[in-house]
């Protein structure tokens, strides 16, 4: 989601961070930067929960489903309302978002099994597409 966002600290020493494409307003940052203890990277299965309106991205995905991550930055986007889904690894964070026609998601729906491709087909069917 690093791209989709105005600024990120991956691959970055400037206190700026790198440009992103500014998609969505808001920033990338370090999970441990944002106050996460936990083992860095977050790797696994987790369980994402709905945090926005109903998206068609999330349709026929029951809240608490698990999909699988592998991070350690995360986005924090200056609206709230643009966040659909958060996870948590020590901290809650931004699992899914959508800002008008744009989705980004930070698990891998390709490596989450049968949610995964319940997504994709989604993404792929949507009304926005």
């Amino acid at each position: 989601m690093q791209l989709l966002a105005d600024h990120g600290d991956e691959g970055s020493e400037d206190s700026q961070g790198t440009p992103g494409l500014g998609f969505v307003p808001g920033r990338v940052q370090h999970l441990r930067t944002l106050g996460s203890t936990e083992r860095m990277p977050h790797v696994g299965w987790n369980a994402i929960r709905r945090t926005g309106s109903p998206t068609p991205l999330l349709a026929g995905i029951p809240d608490g489903t698990d999909f699988y991550f592998v991070h350690s930055y995360a986005f924090t986007p200056q609206d709230k309302a643009d966040e659909i889904a958060s996870a948590t690894c020590g901290i809650p964070f931004a699992a899914a978002l959508q800002r008008d026609n744009i989705w980004g998601t930070q698990f891998h729906p390709e490596k989450s099994s049968r949610a995964g491709f319940r997504l994709l087909k989604n993404f792929l069917t949507a009304p926005q597409c």
